[in-house]
């Protein structure tokens, strides 16, 4: 009945159909599915705009934010406090001469298959991020100086082979450095 429909409108139902008068049940199911694929819509943009607010959209690697987040993490964790971190930033030398010469594509495909080369040089549970441009940050997690020297050396190992774009193989070398915590810094 009406009186029941009305009771299930203030409830939150969007629509009702009455029995015997199905004339309106054609429209109330159009709205629904039309309704149904706006909410997906606007879940599937809010999970976009999580994702880009964490994750370089080029090499899906985590960003500045993300990085900033586990640095933080790390930072306010009793745990940490026992056990040392190293944060590395990674500069390609000459990149612009490869975005310059070659084209944005090509430097493009330098910076994703510079982050899976460094991905595989870390451990699971630490991070490697994008900082933008031809900048990337390493976080490992309970290093001490001679274990981060040791990774910076494996970081210009991996990228010692040429990279192939095309027809040409370019070299990239990267400069790091090196920031130890506590023994650099705190914050």
């Amino acid at each position: 009945g009406e009186d029941l429909a009305v009771k299930a409108m203030k409830a939150g139902a969007h629509d009702y159909v009455m029995k015997g008068n199905l004339q309106r049940l054609t429209t109330a199911i159009e709205r629904e599915l039309r309704d149904a694929e706006v909410r997906r819509a606007n879940k599937r943009a809010h999970e976009w705009i999580r994702y880009t607010a964490r994750y370089d959209q080029l090499t899906d690697l985590p960003n500045r934010n993300l990085l900033y987040e586990r640095i933080e993490e790390l930072l306010a964790s009793e745990s940490s406090k026992a056990k040392p971190f190293a944060l590395m930033l990674m500069d390609l030398d000459r990149f612009k001469e490869i975005d310059d010469t070659i084209g944005h594509r090509a430097g493009d495909s330098v910076l994703q298959k510079v982050g899976l080369r460094l991905q595989g040089a870390v451990r699971k549970h630490d991070t490697v991020a994008r900082l933008g441009g031809d900048e990337f940050a390493v976080l490992l997690r309970d290093v001490d100086r001679e274990q981060a020297e040791l990774m910076a050396r494996k970081f210009s190992s991996a990228l010692e082979s040429p990279f192939q774009i095309g027809e040409i193989g370019l070299d990239v070398q990267a400069s790091i450095g090196i920031a130890l915590s506590p023994d650099h810094g705190g914050d």
